[in-house]
């Protein structure tokens, strides 16, 4: 439903996912690399005309990268995204390719979805990413006009929804004017670092609050780091991080936690332990955790 509804609404592009759906695809090839989902399903049944565009082909979902690429492309998708740095994608697309299986025909077509992405201004250099385009020459800038972001009253609406999507878990209380801060990261460790943490704590002291680190003396806070991350193969705490925090917890009874990751966290908490579910460590939800935590509301 979800992606029906975004492809009548006009939706520029779709991402592709490394997971089978067997009943789907009875081959159980994963979303990324199967021609009965994107041809099948998603562009002749729904109706898609747009940029299908895989996710990451480092991640192990994928499969053996080299060969993602060229199926993925065979099954419909326009534009590979991430391929590992050791890929010699060139060759691989050129001459790694089973004879007449990336045809001319499905070239064209998608090279010419991709320009009217680029036209439409959809698409713009750069990013923490890199996609790779199989058309060569799709990714060269493009017209279209430009859009502003980031203006205050966008920011201001940004904010008033992500506090207004936290969760809370018995804890509904607001900061005093003096808190000691405990950070647990979980997402630390991958092969690539994770964003700053410096926002909550920047946050809470341009509104007054006098934060230190670990001082039993003051009020406890615990702060949470915990999304989803490939590397990791798993999905909550690692043993390391659950412990961490139930020491906490005895330390600071009653005192509450912010979890910037997934609702699968809180099942990894101690029962007693009262949280605000925040998503994700984004400096957007920083600021509005830190935010609701001190206001005790939900829009500023």
């Amino acid at each position: 439903m979800p992606f029906r509804a975004a492809v009548a609404a006009g939706v520029p592009s779709v991402m592709t996912a490394h997971v089978a759906y067997p009943a789907l695809d009875p081959t159980g090839r994963a979303a990324t690399r199967s021609a009965p989902l994107l041809q099948g399903l998603l562009r002749d049944r729904m109706g898609f005309g747009g940029v299908v565009v895989t996710d990451a082909l480092i991640m192990k979902g994928a499969g053996d990268p080299a060969l993602a690429a060229v199926e993925a492309l065979a099954a419909g998708a326009d534009l590979l995204l991430y391929p590992p740095d050791s890929l010699d994608l060139e060759a691989i697309l050129r001459g790694g390719s089973e004879p007449g299986r990336l045809t001319a025909e499905l070239r064209s077509r998608s090279r010419a979805r991709v320009a009217t992405l680029v036209a439409q201004g959809a698409v713009g250099r750069g990013g923490e990413h890199g996609a790779a385009s199989w058309t060569g020459d799709a990714a060269e800038g493009g017209g279209g006009p430009r859009r502003e972001w980031g203006r205050p009253e966008d920011r201001a609406l940004a904010r008033s929804w992500a506090m207004a999507a936290m969760k809370d878990r018995g804890w509904r209380g607001r900061l005093g004017s003096r808190l000691s801060l405990t950070l647990v990261d979980d997402d630390l460790g991958g092969p690539y670092p994770p964003p700053s943490r410096e926002d909550f704590r920047a946050t809470l002291r341009a509104r007054g609050v006098e934060v230190t680190v670990e001082d039993p003396a003051a009020p406890g806070l615990l702060c949470i780091f915990a999304e989803p991350r490939a590397w990791k193969g798993r999905a909550g705490l690692s043993p390391e991080s659950r412990s961490r925090v139930r020491r906490w917890h005895e330390a600071f009874p009653g005192a509450p936690a912010v979890v910037f990751g997934g609702p699968r966290i809180l099942a990894d908490l101690p029962p007693g332990l009262p949280a605000l579910l925040a998503w994700g460590g984004e400096p957007l939800m920083q600021e509005a955790a830190a935010l609701r935590l001190v206001e005790g509301k939900e829009a500023p």
